[in-house]
């Protein structure tokens, strides 16, 4: 995901934090915004979502922020939080930059929201975990999108879905 500035944080802690249950921190694929000494942290924010506040925190660097009044708002995904006891049945490890290119794709944030928005990074990949209607529902908004893709972003989204359609023709 590309660097971001604080509204951008603080739009995606949001989102991130509010497909997850209440009370935990949970890891993102959300990167850093710091620039210690202006070098660019390398860390990903973890949020944690309480009644009323919502807190992100970077273990890399330790800037941190919360944001209150967010409920009900464009970047309050509650109404796509995933059932708690229903587990993804397919997970995808995907590069930081195939992330980010989805990530940036408006129409993708829309269709797909918990799927985007509950993405992990971890051991140097971003693990996207869903069920097979919503990595179906992936693929169809993709093949439909209206932002015209080129170089690196049109071979990052090739990828993703040759990806995608090999874990569902697995099954």
């Amino acid at each position: 995901m590309p660097r971001r500035s604080l509204r951008d944080v603080v739009h995606a802690a949001v989102e991130c934090a509010t497909v997850r249950p209440v009370g935990n921190w949970f890891d993102t694929a959300v990167r850093c915004r710091n620039q210690p000494n202006r070098v660019p942290c390398r860390g990903y924010v973890t949020v944690k979502w309480e009644p009323g506040e919502i807190t992100w925190l970077c273990p890399d660097c330790g800037d941190s922020g919360s944001v209150h009044d967010w409920e009900g708002g464009d970047s309050d995904l509650r109404e796509f939080a995933a059932d708690p006891f229903d587990d993804p049945e397919h997970e995808l490890l995907l590069s930081p930059s195939e992330f980010a290119v989805l990530w940036g794709l408006d129409e993708l944030r829309y269709a797909c929201p918990r799927l985007l928005a509950a993405c992990t990074y971890r051991d140097g990949r971003v693990e996207m975990a869903g069920s097979r209607r919503e990595l179906m529902y992936l693929l169809a908004t993709i093949e439909n999108l209206e932002t015209p893709l080129r170089g690196e972003k049109l071979r990052a989204v090739d990828d993703v879905v040759r990806y995608v359609a090999a874990t569902l023709e697995d099954i």
